[in-house]
């Protein structure tokens, strides 16, 4: 596992679109007309509760809300991505690889390709976390038990012709890895986050890389300073990364580091996260958005998840305990959160008190909230606008976690 926390999340997000048609009404006044989104499902990994298997679900985001679910049971360390009609399912530690499904056939699986190099020189575990897709045929697969960035077609016909080629990132390693979790492509370039724990799981200065996906060559981001080529960031542990078209800012979510109970002595929580702002188009600027506190005051624990839905909206999970999170929400132009009449940060939608495993937002304005919950787990829907309830569960059977958007077939 990437760390102690055994939920983990890849957020993905899609975006409106907009038609740039004009509809006659009345035969008076032309007025722009709205496309409606392009139709979209949410592809949902989901976790037995004491984690024995896994499987997917997948479910249409029109009422009724169809729901798929125990579709191709497997290992229960798994995430989902999803480009176009395609999603894939990834095994990380316990099985190191990649399957692809149809969304028009989602219980079969068209192939399943290994993330181990083959050629023996790497004896630590691919476990891979990501694909981040720069078209239909190259993407780029983030090992994150490896210094070694694979570029892979997600196309290929065979194993043999799924890796084309690599990327070195050991100059970021910390005892043999730099920990690449997560990565989004902005104008041509992917953002890849860098966690780089050591082998405490204590996390170290974080870092975004960035990569030119024409050359595949990494980018220096501060030319004129000696070091490490990516963006130094303000908090730790990184895990999700969105690009916000609203207002062209990259967000960052950082959590920190998870306390334990187990070690010896107990270990607090290290209120080292937060959200942070990446300029593209200004050097590469970063701005702590959000800080989530220190040890004497923390009044959302740690967060450990984020998803933006606009220029002023956007969302958090707040950890206080495995099975003790809560949803809240912030303006990311100000770093505003939501309060309540006392002050206090406002729940949304009554989240609280439960495993919150994932969150994602589709095309047409909603969210999408994975609540792991042992007599009810399935996703709880509001509105990424205002927070309210629009369907109070889409039962997946097993706890759900990562949520990602595929185009409807």
């Amino acid at each position: 596992m990437k760390n102690e926390l055994k939920i983990s999340l890849l957020l993905l997000a899609g975006a409106t679109v907009i038609s740039g048609c004009q509809l006659t009404r009345g035969g008076a006044t032309d007025e722009p007309a709205v496309a409606a989104p392009a139709a979209q499902k949410a592809v949902i990994a989901t976790v037995a509760p004491d984690y024995s298997s896994g499987a997917h679900a997948v479910v249409s985001t029109t009422e009724p809300f169809t729901a798929m679910t125990q579709l191709a049971p497997t290992v229960s360390d798994i995430t989902v991505a999803c480009n176009g009609k395609y999603f894939y399912r990834i095994q990380r530690y316990s099985g190191e690889n990649v399957s692809r499904f149809d969304i028009a056939q989602p219980d079969t699986q068209l192939y399943q390709y290994s993330t181990r190099d083959s050629s023996g020189v790497e004896a630590a575990n691919s476990n891979p976390h990501g694909l981040v897709f720069i078209s239909d045929t190259k993407a780029y697969l983030l090992r994150y038990g490896s210094p070694k960035l694979w570029i892979v077609n997600p196309s290929a016909s065979t194993e043999a012709e799924f890796k084309i080629g690599e990327i070195d990132l050991s100059a970021y390693s910390v005892d043999g890895s730099p920990n690449m979790d997560n990565g989004v492509v902005v104008d041509g370039k992917a953002y890849i986050t860098l966690q780089r724990l050591d082998m405490s799981f204590a996390p170290q200065d974080a870092y975004v890389a960035v990569i030119d996906t024409e050359t595949d060559e990494e980018i220096d981001t501060d030319p004129a300073t000696d070091g490490l080529k990516g963006i130094l960031l303000p908090v730790k542990n990184p895990g999700d990364i969105e690009y916000s078209s609203d207002d062209g800012l990259i967000y960052v979510q950082g959590t920190g580091r998870y306390g334990s109970s187990r070690s010896n002595p107990p270990r607090d929580p290290e209120y080292t996260g937060g959200i942070v702002s990446i300029d593209p188009r200004n050097g590469y600027a970063t701005k702590l958005v959000l800080d989530d506190g220190d040890a004497t005051s923390h009044p959302f624990g740690l967060i450990t998840g984020m998803e933006i839905t606009s220029a002023t909206k956007g969302y958090i999970i707040g950890y206080k305990g495995f099975t003790d999170n809560a949803l809240y929400s912030f303006n990311p132009a100000t770093g505003k959160v939501d309060v309540d009449a006392d002050g206090k940060p406002k729940v949304v939608a009554g989240i609280s008190g439960k495993g919150i495993g994932g969150l994602g937002a589709d095309r047409s304005g909603q969210l999408w909230v994975s609540i792991a919950d042992s007599n009810d787990p399935g996703i709880k829907l509001v509105k990424a606008e205002d927070g309210s309830v629009i369907k109070e569960r889409i039962s997946t059977l097993l706890n759900p976690t990562t949520i990602a958007f595929c185009d409807a077939e």
